[in-house]
C-alpha cells in the first residue's frame, strides 16, 4: 500500500510544481525541491533551494504579468525507498495580449528523494528538457 501512495505523492508534486508556477506562488514551487538542489536553465546554474527561488522570482518579473500554464502529462517514475526517477512530458504556455501561445515543450526528467515523509524534485542539472522553443512565430527544435 505504501508504494501506491508514493506513486499519488509524487503525481502530485509534478501537479504542484505546475500550479504553483501558474498561480505565482514561488515560495511554493521553492518547496518542490530539496534544498540541496542544483537547477540549471540558459539563465544559469542556481544551487540550493533559496538561489532556485531567486531565479524563479526573476523569471516570473521577466514575463511581465503574462499569464501562464504548465500542462504535465504521462507522468512516470521508479521509486526504490526514498529515491526514485520521476518522468514526464509537459507543454508551456504564455498568454499575453490576448493571444495564448505554446511557448516550449519537452520533457522532465527528475531525480527524486523521500525527506521526512516527503517527495521532493532533487535535480543536479537541468531537469526539464524543451524539445521545440517558440521564438517569434515559428517554433524551433530546441539545441
Amino acid at each position: 500500500m505504501a508504494q501506491y501512495q508514493d506513486i499519488e505523492e509524487v503525481r502530485e508534486l509534478y501537479n504542484r510544481y505546475a500550479l504553483s508556477w501558474d498561480e505565482d506562488r514561488v515560495e511554493d514551487l521553492a518547496q518542490c525541491f530539496t534544498p540541496d538542489a542544483i537547477f540549471e536553465s540558459q539563465r544559469g546554474r542556481f544551487a540550493g533551494r533559496e538561489a532556485i527561488l531567486h531565479n524563479m522570482a526573476n523569471v516570473k518579473r521577466a514575463l511581465g504579468g503574462a499569464s501562464q500554464r504548465h500542462l504535465t502529462t504521462n507522468v512516470t517514475m521508479d521509486l526504490r525507498g526514498e529515491r526514485g526517477s520521476g518522468s514526464a512530458y509537459f507543454i508551456y504556455c504564455v498568454g499575453r495580449q490576448g493571444k495564448l501561445e505554446v511557448f516550449a515543450f519537452g520533457k522532465y526528467e527528475d531525480e527524486l528523494r523521500k525527506v521526512g515523509g516527503r517527495w521532493f524534485f532533487r535535480p543536479q542539472g537541468n531537469r526539464g528538457r524543451p524539445e521545440y522553443i517558440l521564438t517569434g512565430w515559428l517554433m524551433t527544435r530546441a539545441q
